[in-house]
């Protein structure tokens, strides 16, 4: 089984279940009270894609900012030697770092208009 993300036409991420289900989960903590949001990640959870370009701007960069927000944090935690309670802690922050880096490369070409 596999899930990802998808925030557009030309931009996804795409990650083993377990993967995708550990960030999910830990953005949904993530998402703090916005119950929209926390909402919409476990409805992309339990069909193993969250899909943001169907979301209104704001809901889709709110759940974008809870994905990247987490994904940092799970990074970091793992970084400093901290176990993340994952299969393989080391291939999880490999993957959390592709998509921070999609992350990057979908807002600067979101910002040009593309």
């Amino acid at each position: 089984m596999s899930g990802g993300i998808s925030f557009d036409s030309r931009h996804s991420w795409m990650v083993s279940g377990w993967i995708f289900e550990a960030l999910v989960e830990e953005a949904s903590v993530h998402a703090g009270p916005r119950s929209d949001v926390t909402y919409w990640l476990q409805v992309g959870l339990a069909n193993n894609l969250v899909v943001l370009e169907l979301r209104e701007q704001q809901l889709a960069a709110d759940m974008l900012e809870a994905l990247r927000s987490a994904a940092e944090s799970e990074v970091s935690k793992i970084s400093s030697g901290e176990p993340a309670g994952t299969k393989d802690d080391q291939l999880y922050r490999g993957a959390l770092l592709r998509l921070l880096e999609m992350i990057e490369t979908y807002r600067n070409g979101s910002a040009g208009g593309s």
